[in-house]
């Protein structure tokens, strides 16, 4: 039995290399899928990712979510209101970036599909929200210090990607 790392993108990190890096440093990623073009995101851009990560898939590296803006609208506004009370929520009220909360949105949700999705022999998964840059992980985190669980942080600096999970 093992323990695996996985991460999670924002719906546009598939426009850098972004999640390609990522399969060095993770046993797999997690890529959200549109379902229907959505603002800047096209039609052909969804079919490219979509073949990309189905490739992925089969060499058991990466497993895609389908995304859909109106349940992504939904999540947000729940996770805004009153009943919303644990410390991501909080970040989520601070921080009203869409690529941020996509990339929490589907930690959440691979968090709460895991048992399906993780493979046999692997005894826990945690799932890793991934930022391209340091300039990203700062504008998307800089407003929360002192109201959210304390963060490990890993910088690779031979890309510059942040990756970032809550420490327990």
């Amino acid at each position: 039995m093992k323990d695996e790392y996985w991460a999670t993108f924002s719906i546009y990190d598939h426009r850098k290399p972004l999640y390609r890096q990522a399969l060095v440093f993770f046993d797999r990623i997690i890529v959200p899928i549109p379902t229907r073009p959505f603002k800047s995101i096209t039609e052909e851009e969804i079919e490219q990712l979509s073949t990309e990560v189905d490739f992925l898939k089969k060499r058991g590296v990466a497993d895609k979510v389908d995304w859909d803006p109106d349940e992504f609208e939904l999540w947000r506004d729940r996770t805004n209101g009153p009943e919303a009370g644990h410390a991501e929520a909080l970040a989520r009220r601070l921080v009203n970036a869409p690529p941020f909360l996509t990339r929490l949105q589907l930690k959440e949700k691979t968090d709460e599909s895991v048992a399906r999705l993780r493979p046999q022999g692997v005894l826990s998964v945690t799932t890793v929200p991934v930022y391209g840059t340091k300039q990203a992980y700062k504008v998307s985190t800089d407003q929360l210090k002192g109201h959210i669980t304390e963060r490990v942080t890993l910088v690779n600096t031979l890309w510059g990607q942040i990756l970032s999970c809550a420490s327990r």
